[in-house]
């Protein structure tokens, strides 16, 4: 393949994962064709299948990726510098700004790769995998700030999972033109949860 012609290759994958992305997340997977997703990008349904072989390679790949994007930006702040406190501060903010900038990705990634289960199982257990990592991260996080006396914890697995729960439900109400800009949901997200975990 020419140089120019591998060059070529990379924006028209990004592009068709942006497309199917925006599909699957407004109108669900099932409900999606490729044909539908090739039409959205303007190319032949066979140049789809060139960099696709099927919509379950295509959820995978966008599960998989947006997957690997969300952990390579939270878990150095989990595990990077400073006290407990303040890496929960800033990755309860990341997290927020991260979910609605991110929102289509996260909601395609997180809802529909269930489907990956049974049809391409090793990247389901890989993402899977990633997000245990991740929760353990928090739970760390949460279980060094009590070790430190600054966090009263009752159980830190309940605790990370409400955090990360919390922070999710970004997306099912947040719109923007209102009152309060993400940035500042972020900051009152981060105060109120460490607000609520330090110790008396």
């Amino acid at each position: 393949m020419a140089r120019s012609a591998q060059v070529a290759e990379v924006p028209r994958r990004e592009a068709i994962i942006t497309e199917a992305t925006r599909l699957f997340a407004e109108h669900g997977y099932h409900a999606v064709g490729m044909r539908s997703i090739a039409d959205a990008v303007g190319i032949q349904s066979s140049s789809l299948y060139h960099h696709f072989p099927s919509k379950q390679h295509l959820l995978a790949a966008i599960a998989a990726e947006g997957n690997h994007a969300f952990i390579a930006a939270h878990v150095p702040i989990l595990e990077g510098d400073g006290s407990p406190r303040e890496r929960l501060e800033r990755v309860l903010r990341a997290m927020i700004i991260y979910y609605w900038e991110h929102r289509l990705e996260r909601q395609v990634g997180l809802r529909d790769s269930r489907e990956l289960a049974n049809t391409i199982p090793d990247v389901y257990e890989m993402i899977q995998q990633d997000l245990r990592r991740f929760q353990r991260g928090v739970e760390n996080v949460l279980n060094e700030g009590a070790a430190a006396g600054e966090f009263a914890l009752t159980d830190a697995k309940l605790d990370s999972r409400a955090i990360i729960g919390m922070c999710l439900s970004i997306n099912d109400w947040f719109r923007p033109g209102g009152s309060a800009t993400i940035e500042r949901v972020a900051d009152h997200y981060s105060a109120l949860v460490v607000d609520r975990l330090l110790k008396p």
